[in-house]
């Protein structure tokens, strides 16, 4: 067994168990029988391609290629996708964070940290978002809430935090405080 065909297997069987069916009913539905489906999910047939290609179609997914250097970012997408917390919570976190932006550029209109905070938002709104993201979004909510124009500096981590996470889930990279930064950049700020 290689380590595509595993890989292969368990995404279909991820598939089939969110669609709720059984190895017999995707059997069924796919023209062929249990024990095939079982090997296929256990990387144990090499299928062609035309099979996988009707298995993949039949758990509603579809065969595509692509560069390998958007594979993190499709990676990322698919993932946290599945495991989207409370949609409608992050939405109101969401606009409530975008309102508290704008008033704030409003009075700072050149401020390069907020508008780019600003910017990622709808980066957010679509991708998957686990529990803790959406305690970074509340926390993000209370202080620019609570915070004056007058104290824009202390926001400057919340903001940060912001940009790193959308980061993080556009681009499926972890990034660390402590990650070697490049000698120089174009925009110092731009994370």
């Amino acid at each position: 067994m290689t380590y595509a065909l595993e890989d292969i297997g368990q995404s279909l069987k991820a598939a089939r168990e969110r669609r709720g069916l059984s190895q017999r009913a995707l059997a069924d539905a796919a023209g062929t029988d249990q024990a095939r489906i079982s090997k296929i999910e256990n990387g144990d047939i090499d299928l062609r391609l035309s099979s996988l290609i009707d298995l993949a179609r039949t758990l509603g997914l579809e065969v595509i290629l692509a560069e390998r250097h958007h594979l993190p970012a499709i990676k990322a997408m698919t993932r946290e996708k599945a495991m989207d917390a409370d949609p409608k919570r992050k939405a109101e976190f969401l606009r409530n964070i975008e309102g508290n932006l704008e008033r704030f550029l409003v009075e700072q209109p050149d401020n390069f940290l907020l508008k780019r905070a600003k910017n990622v938002l709808p980066g957010l709104s679509v991708v998957g978002l686990t529990e803790t993201d959406l305690s970074l979004l509340k926390q993000a909510r209370t202080a620019l809430s609570n915070a004056t124009p007058g104290s824009l500096d202390a926001l400057t981590p919340i903001l940060r935090a912001l940009i790193r996470l959308r980061n993080e889930k556009a681009h499926g990279v972890l990034e660390s405080e402590s990650a070697p930064r490049p000698a120089y950049s174009l925009d110092d700020d731009d994370e």
